[in-house]
Formats: structure tokens, C-alpha cells, sequence
């Protein structure tokens, strides 16, 4: 707020401008952490963290494809590293390889009421089967 005092001229020039600038606050950048803050709670940390780095590669691609942007060879060197990545992860994934426990022993730790570190399943929500 400081900042639009004494540099917010244009912005508050017409109403269109402040109409587009409310906007951008309000749908892309309120709504968008908004729902993005909701799903954090949801997802484990490190599909949060996955998701959170891929972010800039989804939009150097979205904006090239949609707004027909120019991206040099480092740019798409860079997205395919993180593809490269996310394959990784995806095949290498700790859930790929199963359980290390028995059933049994999983059944006995997540009834102990504590955070399941092998299912990572809340005690509070619905017990697995």
C-alpha cells in the first residue's frame, strides 16, 4: 500500500485500469493461494514440493503455447530437466515399492492414535482397512 501512494498514479487514473488491477487480486492471486493453501493440507509435503518447483516450467510451457512467447535453449533444457525429474520420482517413488511392514504391524501403528509414518494417514481421519 505504501508503494501504490506513491507510484499508483496510472492504476487509479481510470476506472478500467483499477477494475483490471482488482482482478488480478482478486481471482488469480487471492483465489489461486486460497485454493492452493486448501490443498497443502491435503497432500503430502513432498507432492507439495513437487508441484511448487514444477510451477514455472507449467507456465514457461502454457506460455508458449498460449501467448506464442519465445523460449531459448536453456528454457526448454531446463523444462526437460524437470520432466527428467519428475519421471524419477514417479518411477522411484518409496510408495512404488511397498510397505517394509507387515500388514499387521501397519494395522497396529496406525491404531496407536500418532501420524502413520509408513501411510502417512492421519489417526483423526477414517482408519485404513
Amino acid at each position: 500500500m505504501p508503494v501504490l501512494l506513491f507510484s499508483g498514479a496510472p492504476l487509479l487514473d481510470s476506472a478500467q485500469n483499477f477494475m483490471v488491477a482488482a482482478y488480478l487480486a482478486l481471482i488469480p492471486m487471492f483465489l489461486g493461494y486460497l485454493a492452493f493453501g486448501m490443498a497443502l493440507a491435503k497432500v503430502p509435503a513432498s507432492t507439495a514440493t513437487t508441484v511448487t518447483l514444477s510451477e514455472p516450467a507449467v507456465a514457461a510451457a502454457l506460455a508458449v503455447g498460449l501467448l506464442s512467447e519465445h523460449l531459448g535453449f536453456t528454457g526448454w533444457a531446463g523444462m526437460a530437466l524437470i520432466a527428467v525429474a519428475l519421471l524419477i520420482l514417479l518411477v522411484w517413488s518409496p510408495r512404488n515399492i511397498g510397505p517394509i511392514v507387515s500388514a499387521t504391524a501397519h494395522q497396529k501403528y496406525c491404531a496407536e492414535g500418532t501420524r502413520c509414518g509408513i501411510c502417512r494417514q492421519d489417526p483423526s481421519a477414517e482408519l485404513m482397512r
